[in-house]
């Protein structure tokens, strides 16, 4: 599994990195937009956090860019805006797993992250048998069909 981490605030990225190492989880960090894209296009990314203040306008590209190379990336952003940004980003960005505010710790964004990338990977590899019941079989040489109430009432006067 790989964390990308892509944060302009440096004590929260080590922390952040850290605590995703602490797991035994590889992670990378950066606070330069294009190094963070060189990333993920070069990384098998599972794991994207990042800050949504940071990056403005360009934070759509960069999901738009994470989730072309991963669709079943787990990514959860840091915002002062928490409301607005989930609104307006989750319908756009399916992989959006949480958006936090920034007095989260970088401990529990790791957490939320890892957990969500690991119920995808989950899904991705259950057997379909497991999604989905198994269908019924339609009964072979009986009729199992009910009597309608006419056809009991003539039973019952014969």
């Amino acid at each position: 599994m790989q964390v990308l981490i892509i944060d302009e605030k440096t004590d929260r990225r080590d922390r952040t990195m850290m605590a995703s190492l602490e797991r035994n989880i590889f992670a990378t960090a950066t606070a330069n937009l294009a190094v963070g894209e060189e990333a993920l296009t070069r990384l098998p990314v599972d794991v994207l956090v990042a800050s949504a203040d940071a990056f403005g306008d360009a934070l759509g590209d960069l999901l738009g860019l994470a989730e072309e190379r991963n669709t079943s990336l787990t990514t959860v952003l840091w915002s002062q805006n928490v409301g607005w940004d989930m609104d307006t980003l989750a319908e756009a960005f399916p992989t959006l797993c949480a958006v936090l505010g920034t007095e989260v710790t970088p401990e529990l964004a790791i957490r939320i992250g890892l957990s969500g990338a690991q119920t995808a990977m989950t899904q991705q590899f259950q057997p379909t048998s497991a999604r989905a019941p198994f269908p019924v079989p339609e009964p072979r040489g009986r009729d199992l069909s009910l009597p309608s109430a006419a056809e009991l009432l003539a039973r019952s006067a014969a």
